[in-house]
């Protein structure tokens, strides 16, 4: 009787775990695809708001000069989960030009995103550095 209560216990702590990682999983990809869009639609100050917030302090100039970047492409070309399921390192290409240069280029965004309990899903390797 004890054996199978034990089992029903760890089968039950297994699931739960399993519907956590699934959860987690899920709200990574609904907030990456809106850091997608945001960027795609030049919404910067809505894609600073994913980033973590030691990254989000940007002037009025970091975000007028951004203004001035429209992303053509955003394509996930590796993705790479820590075992721990609490980060993810991702490796996305990013076409894109300035208004006043249209000239395309293409961007190679090495991405780290950590987990929070409290904020979610949060970009630590922020983005207003690499446009130029």
């Amino acid at each position: 009787m004890t054996k199978y209560i034990l089992a029903v216990c760890l089968a039950a702590l297994v699931g739960c775990t399993t519907i956590h990682e699934i959860n987690q999983k899920d709200q990574f990809e609904k907030t990456s695809r809106s850091y997608e869009q945001a960027l795609r639609w030049g919404e910067w100050v809505a894609a600073s708001n994913l980033l973590e917030a030691e990254s989000q302090t940007m002037d009025y100039k970091a975000i007028e000069d951004l203004k001035q970047i429209k992303v053509t492409s955003y394509e996930v070309a590796e993705m790479v989960i820590a075992e721990d399921q609490l980060q993810v390192q991702q490796v996305v290409e990013i076409q894109y030009y300035h208004i006043y240069k249209m000239k395309e280029k293409t961007l190679i965004d090495r991405q780290t995103w950590k987990y929070n309990e409290k904020s979610g899903w949060r970009l630590v390797s922020g983005f207003s550095a690499v446009f130029s």
